[in-house]
């Protein structure tokens, strides 16, 4: 309840200082403007959002209209999705994270990857993994196997922290879930060790 009491804060400052959160495009939490180079993937994003609503007005299965705010945040370290919004730092306003901004989209756009608490906060995240590969597809452009390689090696990554994220308490095991729904029959998963975590 504290980080929905948070991103309503945040949503509200935007609002009082700005005059607005519009659906779809990128805002920024205090005003701050943004380089160049992050101005671009912000419209890159904004356009992916647009992208993927057009797409969704065809009626694809399990996806809803709405358009989430994007807001970003120095207040968080991580892309994240909260109740219609999506927080991302400055920093990950690049091409490079792309798989992260999908992975938190796919949690706005399709329902077996929202609402992610309790029990199905695991399978939930490794929905929004799968998800993300359209999200990429649909509004960031890419072929399949761009998308797929994007998103793999976003997981991959994931090995390396130390510190397991909420929803995600084995890397492995999830990197593995995602091998397994991408290739028919995974010759071989990627070199890790699964841990004995189910939440």
């Amino acid at each position: 309840m504290p980080d929905l009491l948070a991103a309503l804060f945040i949503v509200a400052v935007i609002f009082f200082t700005t005059g607005c959160v519009t659906e779809g495009k990128v805002e920024t939490d205090n005003g701050r403007s943004l380089t160049p180079e992050q101005r671009a993937e912000a419209d890159a994003l904004e356009a992916a959002i647009e992208n993927i609503r057009a797409k969704c007005a065809e009626q694809v299965p399990a996806v809803t209209c709405t358009q989430p705010w994007v807001v970003v945040s120095e207040t968080v370290s991580v892309a994240v999705y909260r109740s219609g919004s999506i927080f991302v730092s400055p920093q990950q306003l690049h091409p490079a994270f792309r798989a992260v901004v999908a992975h938190e989209l796919a949690h706005h756009y399709f329902s077996d990857a929202r609402n992610c608490r309790g029990e199905r906060v695991v399978a939930c995240e490794r929905n929004a993994n799968f998800h993300g590969i359209r999200v990429l597809m649909v509004g960031y452009g890419y072929d399949f196997r761009t998308a797929v390689r994007l998103m793999h090696d976003y997981l991959v990554v994931g090995l390396n922290i130390n510190k397991p994220l909420p929803g995600h308490p084995d890397a492995c095991a999830e990197l593995h879930d995602f091998e397994r729904r991408i290739f028919a029959a995974p010759q071989t998963l990627y070199p890790c060790t699964e841990q004995a975590v189910t939440r």
